[in-house]
């Protein structure tokens, strides 16, 4: 059974971690499982920001609105163990302007000037039919890392400009799998909190509607996974640390392919919705699997090489 820690003993064991300057990056320890919404203070040090309403998703959840992986936003599983926050990026509603919801905590350590840093964290869009937590899909989710804490009473958007996005103009449309947001960060010097959401008005976010849902109310919501920031040059990471794997296609109908750029000896694991292995395969740089045998539906993977997992999605199977 997970343990309850308080903020002390959280933040000890963050520290210790060494590498990552985000603590509870994953979303991992809690004061206390989550029972409704409004609950990221439970993913301790993380902290609400502004007057508005970010979630806290785990699997020890006292209700099922906040469960993992099936929640009132829609079906996710983390992408390691058993947390994740959620927050609104886009609501445009008639009784509302540019309302947005923030996820914020204070790093381990100050940002030393001059220093290059790997900053990342991965989004999911969520994925409830009938309600619209998706009925559209931004393209630019960013995170700002300044020298002390950005607040507000309200709930509309922060007007600062944060210093790494994910890419404009490719939209953040994936229910499927975690799309990763990285980028280096030469530091200013002095930044201490990272804050995370879209810092743009309705008027100036890019927007896709999703399934001809276009209504009245459109929204949508991520969930947020996995945040670091890292020293690049500690421990031999370099830039390119946070390597995304290619599994493709998705829905797959007889071949999927993995591809990574480097020429590192990797594997992937392939899991049914019962979590029961079914392929477990090691490669150099590429490899492919034959997927005639499986039933039509939802499948997991992971593929990682010897230190650290490298992605983690779902794919689906076409008939």
């Amino acid at each position: 059974m997970k343990k309850l820690l308080t903020l002390f003993l959280l933040l000890i064991c963050e520290i210790g971690k060494g590498q990552n300057l985000v603590p509870n990056g994953d979303f991992e320890t809690y004061i206390s499982c989550p029972g409704g919404y409004n609950q990221l203070y439970n993913a301790s040090p993380w902290q609400n920001p502004t007057g508005a309403s970010p979630d806290y998703f785990n699997q020890c959840a006292l209700s099922p609105i906040v469960d993992i992986p099936t929640n009132n936003a829609g079906y996710q599983t983390a992408l390691s163990g058993d947390g994740y926050a959620g927050i609104y990026c886009y609501v445009d509603i008639p009784s509302t302007t540019s309302y947005r919801e923030y996820l914020q905590v204070e790093l381990n350590d100050t940002l030393i000037a001059q220093k290059n840093y790997c900053v990342s964290f991965y989004v999911n869009l969520a994925n409830l039919d009938g309600f619209p937590y998706n009925n559209v899909a931004i393209t630019e989710i960013g995170c700002l890392l300044s020298d002390s804490a950005i607040s507000m009473i309200g709930y509309e958007n922060f007007t600062y400009t944060p210093q790494i996005t994910s890419a404009a103009g490719q939209y953040l449309n994936d229910t499927l799998n975690w799309m990763l947001v990285s980028a280096n960060y030469v530091a200013i010097g002095g930044e201490k909190f990272i804050t995370i959401g879209n810092f743009k008005r309705n008027i100036n976010t890019d927007t896709m509607i999703l399934n001809n849902k276009l209504s009245s109310s459109n929204m949508c919501y991520y969930y947020i996974d996995n945040v670091s920031v890292l020293d690049c040059a500690i421990d031999g990471v370099k830039e390119n640390h946070l390597e995304e794997a290619s599994v493709f296609p998705n829905p797959v109908c007889t071949t999927l392919h993995v591809k990574l750029e480097s020429q590192e000896q990797a594997e992937i694991i392939l899991y049914d919705h019962t979590s029961r292995k079914i392929v477990q395969k090691t490669f150099t740089h590429a490899t492919t699997i034959n997927t005639e045998g499986l039933t039509h539906g939802l499948y997991f993977y992971e593929v990682r090489n010897k230190k650290v997992i490298l992605q983690k999605g779902k794919i689906m199977k076409d008939q």
